[in-house]
């Protein structure tokens, strides 16, 4: 696999990446030994595997699928066991050089989905929960190939209205730990909109933090938007000052590593933003 990102060592100590894809999630690669490895290679003191569970029944395309050694399967509860098992191997190897291995999952939000979250963190113990917002009304907001048939149905005000209504519900069912990558729609909405995007949350944001403080539910800082070309991280700058104003927990890095060359990506510039939280108590 060609390095095509930095992988010195890191120059800030003490990190971790809380938002880290395993071949387990359909669009990534590379295994939780390989992710370790680098995890060592570029210094951080710990990582946390969050394989996607996107188990939309309605969903479009393949979204709602996972990787089993090599194998698509339907992202079932039962059938994350061969992920959790893989990833707590991975915390046991890899304790005694240093590392710590935290077990985590981004759950995909569709309306509805309450019961099937709340099974899936009933059976297994998860250190840390991210929540996503991947699609809206059944289509993937966040796949390249599906992004005429996503977006096309609104226009962008009416767009983005949706997204955090989704968001907010989200927040309000305190499930979840953080939620993923807000706004991520940034990733691709202004080049299908044509038009500049960056504001188009101000009507909504203050709705979602109230619900995000109410439920104690934090934003993380996912850095994945420097290698889609974007400038920025998700939240941008301003979300991220208006969280810490409101009160919302916004002090935990995401490279949203999708194979191992994404781990830790840009958080030697991304600390500045980092506010002191404790770090997450294994289960």
């Amino acid at each position: 696999m060609p390095e095509r990102f930095d992988q010195r060592p890191l120059a800030t100590h003490g990190l971790f990446d809380y938002h880290v894809h395993p071949n387990f999630s359909i669009d990534a690669h590379g295994t939780v030994d390989e992710y370790c490895e680098r995890a060592l290679r570029r210094g951080l003191s710990g990582l946390c595997f969050t394989s996607h569970f996107d188990s939309n029944p309605d969903s479009d395309g393949r979204a709602n699928r996972m990787k089993v050694d090599g194998e698509i399967l339907p992202a079932t509860v039962s059938n994350m066991r061969p992920y959790v098992e893989a990833v707590l191997a991975g915390r046991e190897a890899y304790a005694a050089r240093g590392l710590q291995v935290l077990l985590g999952v981004e759950f995909g939000w569709y309306p509805g989905c309450e019961p099937v979250a709340e099974r899936l963190l009933n059976t297994y113990e998860f250190d840390y929960v991210l929540c996503g917002i991947h699609e809206l009304e059944n289509i993937c907001l966040c796949s390249g190939h599906r992004i005429s048939r996503c977006y096309s149905r609104y226009d962008s005000i009416e767009f983005v209205r949706q997204y955090f209504h989704e968001a907010r519900a989200a927040a309000m069912s305190g499930l979840f730990h953080a939620l993923a990558h807000i706004p991520y729609y940034l990733r691709y909405a202004p080049g299908f909109y044509g038009e500049d995007m960056l504001n188009h949350h101000i009507p909504h944001i203050d709705l979602l933090l109230e619900a995000c403080l109410r439920t104690d539910t934090e934003l993380e800082i996912n850095t994945s938007g420097i290698r889609h070309g974007r400038g920025y991280y998700y939240p941008i700058e301003s979300i991220i000052n208006a969280a810490r104003t409101t009160g919302v927990t916004v002090g935990r890095l995401g490279s949203d590593a999708h194979e191992p060359d994404h781990l830790a990506l840009d958080f030697d510039n991304a600390v500045r933003f980092l506010k002191p939280v404790p770090p997450v108590a294994l289960s």
